[in-house]
Formats: structure tokens, C-alpha cells, sequence
């Protein structure tokens, strides 16, 4: 749950109201995006192309697209010591996308109605209160392993009681994309008001839609390091740049940085942020620091608080399929090993093993492929060089889905010329499952497309190590040996 402690709003949000009880437009910046977590805030806003954060939820919908856990987290704070502030929102993982749901709501008593008097005194009449509510409904899922997309239907509601016309509603839709360049890039898109978005007050006045359009990018030059830029265009509103990073000192501690433009008239003012995130085990605690350019002196800290239920998880969906899968993988390993396909049929059946140990189908399979019928030299190698039996740290579903997913993309950015993508693909999958003897023959594969013999012929070494009845990789190493020791000549 995040909770949110935010300070010095207070003017901002008075503005505005005397804005609308005068019947003129807002400013471009959304009342429902007023306060959200530390994390973004921290890092200059500039958040349209982050994922993985339930912060996303209030930037770009298409963020929450990665969500593999339920995730929450909620606002509540006293603006000015007498206008409530609160929110609460949630990622709810699905086997097929994640479903994000949200509501904002704020409420103040005690306003005061002006007139001015014919001696130009101006004089308070009467008394009214002031609520508003925002709900979100968001939906966000793949489109293949690059893009992403994400829809937020938005309703508001804003009530001045006992204020002619004061009344008003509004429904909107929003959109945005994300996009993976690469493994250490991401470009994101988000656009506001999309589809309707005019607020409809009760004396028939209509505001026009403010429609926002940002554009921002994701770098990752190393893994604990992240640099995010925002570009933000709204008609009428000067054109905004944003940015931030975060540089992870270790799994628990973050520290972050960044600067965010804001109009101020017709020109525009930097403000500066800065902050730091503390995570283990499913909590975490964000801080943010903020200083207004604007007005001197008025800085606002913001502190936020997370929590993830690892055991209401995308997992549980995995793990209902798996079994489906399990079987399959089987019938396919029995088939190539009916098909007298030893080497594939091994592979296959190693891995099976290693994520279900006591399957007895498996361990009789792996039984025939060791006492089974094979070729004279496949026997004379076998006797030589004895079958190593598979070890038996058992992978879990989920491992087995970042493994499957880790090799596709291997074959995917090689096939697109991505080698060094390709490559890091392999040790991704090879860090999961150190024995993985597909990631070693496809790391050789990539390796020796390359040209580099050395690592190609230790790849596959170490894919041979675990499987020594492929007689096909034993003759591409040794074919390597022959022609470096020729060229040795």
C-alpha cells in the first residue's frame, strides 16, 4: 500500500476551483493527477515509457502491461490542513493481460461565495462544500514481446454544494503503447482525453477536452541503471521536457534524480526532484524531494510505500498449464526417440525431468534412451563416455516460462541480426538453469556465425559435457580443433 504524504497543494488546487466556479477552463494538468508515487515524482515525471511499476497506472495504462503480481497502493493526505486527498489503486494480473483499477476522490468544507458590495468591499455570502472523485478502469496487455498497449477508461466527478451549475461529470478515455527497442530500451507513448473527455456541468456549460500527448524513452546502459526523457505536448500549453534517472546500489537501495518543466505563463520554469527507494521482499519505501522554482521556498517531500502478493501471481496460471505442458513436452521427446532421434529426445527429457523429478514417465523414458537400441559408435562413445544422469534441482513453472521465452528471443533477435541481443539472450536463460544444454548449442551457433571459434567451440563444449550421445555437436568440435590447428601451421 502506498501512502502518500503531500504538501503546499493547497494554492494550486484553489486556483483551479476559482477557475471552474467562474465557468473558465482548467489548466491542462488533470486535477486526478495531482499526487501519485514517490518513485515517478522523484524522478522528474518522466514516466511515460516505465514499466513494471504500479505508479504506471497514472502515466501510461500500457506500464502495468508487465504486472506479474498483485499490486497495490493508496494515497491519503490533508492538503493545507483542510482539504482531504485520497487514492487507492490495484494491478490485478489475468492469464491473458492485467487489469488495473483505481479511485481518486478529494473533499473540502467551509468555501466561500464573494460578492462585492457597491463601495467595491468584497464580502463572503454564504458557505458551501467541495468533493470530487475520480475512477479508473484500465486494461493493458501484449501485442507480441515488443509491444504493448494499455486503455484506461476515466470517470470524474466534481460537486460544489449548493452552487448554481456547480455540478459536473466527465468520462474520457485514454490510451498509451510501450515498445521494446531492445533489452535496454523502451520508447512509450500516452494520449489523454483520447475519445470525449468534456466535463458537462449542470448549467450546461461543457469544458473542451484537453487532450495531452507524451512521448518518452526508457535507456538502460547497465542493469542498475535507468535514464528516462519525456516529451509532453498539450494545445495551449508551451512544450514540456522531463527527466529522471535511478541508479540501484544494490536489490534493496535506489537512489534517484531528476528535473521536470512546468509552465509558468507563457514561458516555462525547471523544478529539481530528487529521491531514493528502499525494496525486500514484496515491500517497499519511496521518498521523493521537490523543489518549486516557481515559488521560493516551497519544496514538497513525498513519502510512498508498496506492496506486492507474490502468491496472487500470474504463477498460479502458469502452474495450472503446466501440466498440459509437461505432457507435451513428453509426447514430443517419445516421439523423437521413436524416431531413433537420441540426442533431441535427451534434451528434452533432461529438462522434463529437472522441472517434475518424480515423474515416473520421464525417468522410464530416460531409462530406454540409456539401455534403448542406438547405432554401433554411438555405443562404443556411450561406453567410453559415459551418459551423465541429469541432476535434479528442480526448476519451478515459472522458471521454465522465463527459460521458454529467454531461448525464443535468442532465436527471434538472431534471426533479426541482434546478435549481441541473441547472446545476452542465452545467458539469460543459462542463468535460470545453468544446465540448459539448448542455450549452450545456440550461444555456440551464434558464436560461430560470428566467427569467433573460441567461444563457439566452448559453448558447444559444454552442451556436449551434458549430453554425450550428440554425435553431431562432437564432429562440430572437432571440426573447429582441426581447422585451429591447422591454422596454428
Amino acid at each position: 500500500m502506498r501512502v502518500l504524504v503531500h504538501k503546499g497543494l493547497t494554492a494550486i488546487f484553489l486556483t483551479a476551483l476559482t477557475l471552474f466556479l467562474c465557468g473558465g477552463e482548467l489548466p491542462a494538468a488533470e486535477m486526478w493527477l495531482t499526487g501519485n508515487s514517490a518513485r515517478p515524482i522523484s524522478m522528474g515525471r518522466a514516466y511515460t515509457a516505465a514499466q513494471n511499476d504500479i505508479g504506471t497506472l497514472f502515466y501510461n495504462p500500457a506500464g502495468i502491461s508487465e504486472a506479474v503480481s498483485f499490486e497495490m497502493s493508496s494515497l491519503s493526505t490533508k492538503l493545507g490542513g483542510d482539504f482531504s486527498y485520497s487514492s487507492f489503486g490495484c494491478a490485478i494480473p489475468l492469464p491473458r493481460g492485467v487489469i488495473g483499477l483505481g479511485v481518486m476522490w478529494k473533499s473540502s468544507a467551509g468555501f466561500y461565495e464573494t460578492t462585492r458590495e457597491a463601495s467595491g468591499r468584497v464580502a463572503s455570502t454564504r458557505s458551501f462544500d467541495y468533493s470530487g472523485n475520480t475512477l479508473f478502469f484500465t486494461y493493458a496487455d501484449r501485442f507480441n514481446d515488443q509491444w504493448k498497449y494499455g486503455s484506461r477508461l476515466r470517470y470524474e466527478g466534481e460537486n460544489a454544494q449548493g452552487v448554481s451549475g456547480g455540478t459536473g461529470s466527465k468520462l474520457a478515455v485514454d490510451a498509451g503503447l510501450v515498445y521494446d527497442r531492445s533489452s535496454d530500451m523502451s520508447l512509450g507513448l500516452s494520449v489523454s482525453n483520447l475519445l470525449s473527455g468534456h466535463m458537462l456541468w449542470s448549467n450546461g456549460y461543457a469544458d473542451e477536452p484537453l487532450q495531452e500527448i507524451k512521448m518518452g524513452v526508457s535507456y538502460r546502459p547497465r542493469k542498475n541503471m535507468e535514464l528516462l526523457l519525456d516529451l509532453i505536448n498539450s494545445p495551449g500549453s508551451p512544450f514540456l521536457i522531463k527527466a529522471g534517472m535511478e541508479l540501484r546500489q544494490n536489490q534493496m537501495f535506489s537512489l534517484r534524480g531528476g528535473i521536470e518543466q512546468v509552465p509558468a505563463g507563457d514561458a516555462t520554469s525547471m523544478n529539481f526532484t530528487m529521491g531514493l527507494g528502499i525494496e525486500m521482499s514484496g515491500f517497499g519505501f519511496d521518498y521523493a524531494y521537490l523543489s518549486d522554482s516557481q515559488v521560493p521556498g516551497n519544496t514538497t517531500q513525498f513519502f510512498s510505500v508498496k506492496l506486492v502478493i507474490p502468491s496472487l501471481s500470474k504463477e498460479k496460471y502458469v502452474e495450472a498449464d503446466f501440466s498440459k505442458w509437461l505432457k507435451a513436452w513428453i509426447d514430443s521427446a517419445q516421439s523423437d526417440l521413436s524416431k531413433g532421434n537420441l540426442a533431441d529426445a535427451y534434451e528434452k527429457l533432461v529438462i522434463a525431468q529437472r522441472s517434475s523429478p518424480a515423474n515416473d514417465r520421464v525417468t522410464q523414458l530416460l531409462k530406454e534412451v540409456e539401455e534403448g537400441p542406438v547405432s554401433q559408435p554411438t555405443k562404443e562413445a556411450a561406453a567410453k563416455q559415459p551418459l551423465e544422469k541429469p541432476k535434479q534441482a528442480a526448476l519451478t513453472p515459472s522458471d521454465m516460462e522465463r527459460i521458454k521465452d529467454s531461448l525464443g528471443n535468442a532465436l527471434k533477435y538472431f534471426h533479426f541480426g541482434e546478435y549481441k541481443l541473441a547472446i545476452e539472450a542465452c545467458n539469460n536463460a543459462l542463468a535460470v538453469d545453468p544446465d540448459n544444454i539448448l542455450a549452450y548449442k545456440r550461444l555456440g551457433s551464434i558464436y560461430y556465425f560470428l566467427g569467433d571459434m573460441n567461444n563457439a567451440s566452448s559453448a558447444w563444449e559444454k552442451a556436449y559435457n551434458l549430453n554425450k550421445k550428440d554425435a553431431n555437436l562432437k564432429k562440430l568440435i572437432d571440426t573447429i580443433k582441426t581447422q585451429q590447428t591447422k591454422g596454428k601451421r
